[in-house]
């Protein structure tokens, strides 16, 4: 196999992530506080998305936290969504992932679960470099 694209291979991710450069992170529980501090140097986490009515009133890991419903109603542009859901909770991801795809988002594009993008780190790594120019 011939290299053709050299430097140049991750750069259809790194045109998302140019728009798509701040984070909402699904899940206001210790993954979710896990994959903040992971990224925190980025300065790019918004907020969480969490159905508790509780820590909607506060906040959580000193950032606010929405109702899906005000992230779900509208297509949004520039945020990626990360899914902070332990992987034994496959109902509950399933849920999720299953509410963002009727609103309009894509599974890779415009969402992702924490184990692809932390825990393989490689997208972080390039989300890191096109959306903040940071490695």
């Amino acid at each position: 196999m011939k290299w053709t694209n050299k430097g140049h291979q991750f750069d259809t991710y790194g045109e998302i992530y140019k728009k798509r450069n701040r984070i909402f992170i699904y899940g206001a529980g210790e993954i979710g506080k896990f994959v903040c501090e992971s990224i925190k140097f980025l300065n790019c986490v918004d907020g969480f998305i969490d159905t508790n009515v509780e820590k909607q009133k506060s906040s959580y890991c000193g950032l606010p936290v929405f109702h899906p419903s005000a992230i779900l109603n509208s297509y949004d542009e520039k945020h990626l969504i990360i899914i902070a859901i332990h992987l034994d909770k496959t109902q509950w991801r399933y849920q999720i992932k299953r509410k963002l795809l009727l609103s309009g988002y894509i599974y890779g594009v415009d969402f992702l679960g924490y184990e692809d993008f932390i825990v393989n780190d490689l997208l972080l790594h390039i989300f890191a470099i096109y959306a903040h120019l940071k490695l």
